[in-house]
């Protein structure tokens, strides 16, 4: 069984609001209703729900208006106006402000909302935009792309709340098991294998569901298991994965083969993985000519420097004079974090939240989303100080008073 989705209510109505709640139990839970349409845009904005009912009938400008911001910043949610009679210029003009259906209420029961929430699920589906796959890969082992590969996956599903699948397709090596103390479960082996039946109940129920929200289809145990493993496989695979997930982020190891070649040629970014030194640049220099040889256009590559150190004799400008290319983004030199996230077998953000290697990954996954950093937790400890404040001037104008 796929999992449920999730869904908020924006509206005073309790009776709205619980007619709604049953309609819709059998596909998702709702996970709020809110009154004020300004606390609904932040709410929504924290838990990024998949079905998003919008009531209309008191403030028709408010609603379209709210609308029209969630559909900016999640624009791939399915939004419902709730409205009380028929109204062909408010229907159009509902529809141009993001909705993707309009109800009325009282709900009709010969068309059950579970029905019209279904069928708009379904046009969804089927106009989606394709995810996007993102490979991390060097061509020089030991430069750190698990670690990047993993932690990125983490802080996108953190930013875009979607689907995010993280995949270990270093099929001599894959270390994301063991960086994250997982066993062996459904690798891409037994998905290419199921490849023909595959679909969402399939998909879901097989691959494993990190606690942080992103899933993962982990490496072969068995090196050998990788050689029936062909172009073919791995196009069909990608293509698939697309039509289901929102991000595909891929751990690709190092090295050039063929079968990392039809990896990389369906990619939509390559993010190459090297660090400050000359051996380093110069072997990521030998992967990007070949890169540009075949036609790749500059924007598909990426390149990261790992374990970055400002005061280093190869700077980031030597590195873009010598591969003559922009640096994408950095990653800090921050060895016990990382070191330690393996060690435990967690996420690095897990225990060391804020270390300078936790916002470089977040400040990259921000980047790849377009999504800003929500700042929510320092938001709070400023309204914490500023009440404390508060009440700290309130005492002493009592006391003076006395």
């Amino acid at each position: 069984m796929p999992e449920k989705e999730n869904a908020v209510v924006v509206s005073k109505d309790k009776l709205l609001i619980d007619e709604i709640k049953i309609n819709i139990s059998s596909i998702a839970n709702l996970i709020g209703s809110i009154k004020s349409h300004d606390r609904a845009y932040n709410f929504i904005k924290e838990k990024r729900p998949s079905l998003i009912f919008i009531d209309i009938r008191d403030d028709v400008e408010t609603g379209l208006a709210l609308a029209e911001r969630v559909k900016r910043l999640l624009p791939n949610r399915m939004l419902f106006a709730i409205a009380g009679a028929l109204n062909s210029k408010l229907i159009l003009r509902s529809l141009r402000s993001g909705f993707t259906d309009y109800i009325l209420f009282p709900f009709d029961n010969n068309e059950p909302l579970i029905d019209i929430v279904k069928a708009a699920r379904q046009k969804g589906k089927q106009s989606r935009r394709a995810g996007e796959i993102l490979i991390f890969s060097s061509n020089k082992g030991g430069q750190g792309v698990t670690t990047i590969a993993l932690n990125t996956a983490d802080h996108i599903q953190r930013l875009f709340n979607g689907r995010v699948l993280l995949v270990d397709f270093n099929m001599n090596s894959g270390d994301i098991a063991v960086f994250l103390d997982l066993q062996e479960s459904y690798t891409p082996l037994n998905l290419i294998k199921d490849i023909e039946r595959l679909d969402e109940n399939l998909l879901f129920s097989s691959i494993i569901k990190h606690p942080s929200g992103f899933y993962i289809l982990s490496a072969p145990e068995n090196i050998t298991d990788s050689a029936s493993i062909t172009v073919e496989d791995i196009n069909k695979m990608f293509q698939v994965l697309k039509s289901f997930m929102d991000y595909i982020i891929v751990d690709l190891g190092d090295g050039f083969s063929e079968k990392t070649a039809a990896a990389f040629d369906i990619a939509d970014n390559i993010f190459l993985i090297l660090q400050q030194s000359v051996p380093s640049v110069k072997s990521a220099k030998k992967l990007i000519d070949l890169f540009y040889n075949v036609g790749y256009k500059e924007d598909k590559v990426k390149i990261i420097i790992n374990r970055y150190e400002e005061k280093n004799l190869i700077g980031l400008h030597d590195i873009e004079k010598l591969i003559s290319q922009k640096i994408y983004g950095s990653i800090a030199n921050d060895y016990f974090p990382a070191s330690d996230a393996v060690n435990r077998g967690e996420l690095i953000t897990r225990h060391h939240s804020g270390s300078r290697i936790d916002k470089d990954i977040s400040a990259l996954a921000s980047r790849i989303t377009n999504i800003k950093i929500d700042d929510n937790d320092q938001g709070r400890k400023k309204l914490l100080k500023k009440w404390l404040s508060s009440i700290y001037r309130g005492n002493k104008a009592r006391e003076r008073k006395a």
